[in-house]
């Protein structure tokens, strides 16, 4: 009871500060090791871990040796707790994980080793268990930036939907004024991806030849360096007719338009705000329609989702 009594103390005390939300964080228990490993080879700890080998004469039998029980035991829990709070405290504000908990051990032992303590293992020891915690306090933000930073940005993309139909069709792709399509060719790890998104149809046959930024006259024959990808719409019926009573979301194409637009880019002339996508049919019977949902440029990194 002596010896449990200063712990439970310290006890009651960490589960109260844990409750707050800062505590949550792996900074936390990184700082507190950082603390424990300072501490393992300061006078104060070296003092605090003499106490824990003190020993005291008791009583043999009787309240007297009830009273030196108890005094021997809360004078060896206060030593213990003088000489490895911040390791404990550090252990504690880990959720008690299995890695703290069993490094905390490992400290512990060193520090108690018979006849000869060795100290400098625990402080190794304390001190890579704060940069265990110190890398898992920074983890988290790290893979988080890296996450936005792959991230796809949308450079440009139409507001609306349009019908595709037996003639030639042009929209333009509304870009914000800082749009990244500004410094296409400042940015070589970046990759640019047309697509075409939700095509429904009632028939299989339409086909069309996607192009961005055809001149005026529209002369196709000159625009091989302009030209995105084909889009034959095999399927898109069944994809437009869906399941089960359920209509489909019909056909999506991406098209990697990167040289493209560096080419654009190139030119004198070139302004983002002007980006346009022609659809040229190639193969048209009857009376089809083609329904478009949206158009969308992305901007991507290698590897990125």
């Amino acid at each position: 009871a002596g010896y449990l009594a200063p712990w439970l103390g310290v006890g009651v005390l960490a589960a109260c500060v844990r409750q707050a939300s800062w505590t949550q964080s792996y900074a936390v228990p990184a700082a507190l090791f950082a603390l424990a490993a300072v501490w393992t080879v300061t006078p104060l700890h070296t003092l605090a871990l003499a106490g824990c080998h003190r020993r005291c004469p008791l009583a043999p039998v009787g309240w007297r040796a009830d009273r030196d029980c108890l005094r021997f035991g809360g004078t060896i829990g206060l030593a213990c707790v003088a000489s490895c709070w911040p390791l404990m405290l550090a252990c504690a504000f880990t959720g008690h994980s299995v890695i703290a908990m069993a490094g905390g051990m490992a400290v512990s032992a060193l520090e108690r080793w018979p006849y000869r303590p060795r100290q400098r293992e625990a402080w190794l020891a304390t001190a890579a268990l704060a940069a265990i915690y110190v890398v898992l306090a920074v983890l988290p933000p790290v893979t988080a930036f890296a996450e936005q930073a792959s991230k796809p940005i949308i450079a440009a993309a139409t507001s609306t939907p349009f019908i595709l139909g037996a003639r030639a069709t042009h929209i333009s792709l509304s870009t914000s004024k800082d749009s990244v399509l500004r410094h296409i060719n400042h940015r070589p790890e970046k990759r640019y991806f047309l697509g075409i998104e939700n095509l429904r149809s009632g028939v299989d046959s339409p086909a069309f030849a996607v192009y961005l930024n055809l001149p005026p006259d529209g002369d196709i024959a000159k625009s091989s360096q302009r030209f995105a990808g084909h889009m034959p719409l095999f399927g898109v019926r069944e994809a437009t007719r869906g399941k089960a009573g359920v209509p489909g979301t019909g056909l999506t194409y991406r098209f990697d338009v990167t040289d493209v637009l560096r080419r654009l880019a190139s030119q004198p002339k070139w302004d983002p705000a002007r980006l346009r996508v022609s659809f040229i049919p190639e193969r048209w019977e009857g009376k089809a329609e083609v329904r478009v949902g949206q158009v969308v440029l992305v901007e991507s990194v290698p590897g990125g989702r």
